[in-house]
């Protein structure tokens, strides 16, 4: 039997194992490209399979050593950070609190009222990432050039209340730079995508360009509709310090780029209502994005 004979065999018998697996891990992928499955494939069977990846930044610069093409590795990134987020508990807050304990509520955007048939207020961010921003997040601009998610956030800082491991129970685990230790609170990330033609009247005073975009994706609206409040649950009578954020989700991970806080809240039985201004800028960029936390309205 030929050496390619003998490869082949191996090859064929190394697929199987790896397609009887119940988990696929990071090892399985590397066996697979090398046993010639395209990036396509991979990345088919990547977003359909339940997985144990490493993706520490070490792990990933190995990968891309071992000639691993990029769309797997953030195919991968991506299918880890979805599964982590799953298996998380849903509501973090609530192992410590009485299933039907006191619920903080935040309202946002409290000013806005209704007319007519118009909408509440939204998130709106344009998926393109400028060079600053790619700097600011330590993005790498060849791969994470375009924004792919795009969410609101409740989360606890205060150090007694942030659970071991708490990277691996946060959609906003993997930010190193500009998102503390914390706990996840409320996390909603039911974001639509509108094709750029759809909102010509906000592009028009669209303040940056964005360059020659040969070979990138088409600029899209990232939109998230803010609820009239969102809530969870809370320990009452001690202190918490609490963070309202935006994250807008490249390469697989979230990153936090703006937020208000509230230091020092140590709610009563049941809580008083936060309140906080979300708002994005007409240019359409995450520079303008802000949350302006209010203070505790005691009345409601």
């Amino acid at each position: 039997m030929t050496w390619f004979r003998v490869w082949a065999v191996v090859v064929l018998l190394l697929s199987c194992a790896v397609s009887a697996a119940e988990t696929l891990r990071t090892e399985d992928i590397v066996r697979l490209f090398v046993s010639g499955a395209s990036p396509k494939a991979l990345i088919e069977r990547i977003e359909q399979a339940t997985v144990e990846f490493d993706t520490d930044e070490e792990m990933l610069d190995e990968l891309r050593l071992a000639g691993i093409p990029d769309e797997v590795i953030r195919a991968m990134v991506a299918r880890q950070a979805k599964l982590d987020s799953e298996n998380a508990p849903a509501d973090p807050a609530a192992e410590d609190a009485e299933p039907d304990g006191p619920l903080l509520r935040v309202r946002l955007n409290p000013d806005w009222e209704p007319k007519e048939d118009r909408t509440r207020p939204r998130i709106r961010v344009l998926n393109e990432i400028d060079t600053p921003l790619i700097e600011q997040l330590g993005l790498r601009a060849s791969e994470d050039a375009m924004f792919t998610g795009l969410a609101l956030y409740l989360a606890c800082t205060t150090a007694d209340h942030v659970p071991d491991h708490w990277r691996g129970k946060s959609p906003l685990g993997r930010d190193f730079n500009s998102m503390p230790r914390h706990r996840m609170l409320v996390f909603l990330a039911d974001f639509d995508e509108v094709p750029v033609g759809k909102t010509k009247d906000f592009l028009r005073k669209l303040g940056h360009v964005g360059g020659a975009r040969d070979g990138l994706a088409p600029w899209q609206i990232l939109q998230l509709e803010l609820p009239e409040r969102i809530e969870t649950p809370i320990e009452v009578g001690v202190t918490h310090d609490l963070v309202l954020g935006v994250a807008l989700e490249a390469g697989g991970r979230y990153y936090h780029v703006a937020g208000a806080t509230w230091d020092g809240i140590v709610p009563a039985d049941p809580p008083s209502e936060l309140a906080a201004r979300v708002v994005s800028g007409r240019n359409l960029t995450p520079g303008e994005l802000s949350v302006d936390a209010q203070e505790l309205d005691a009345d409601e």
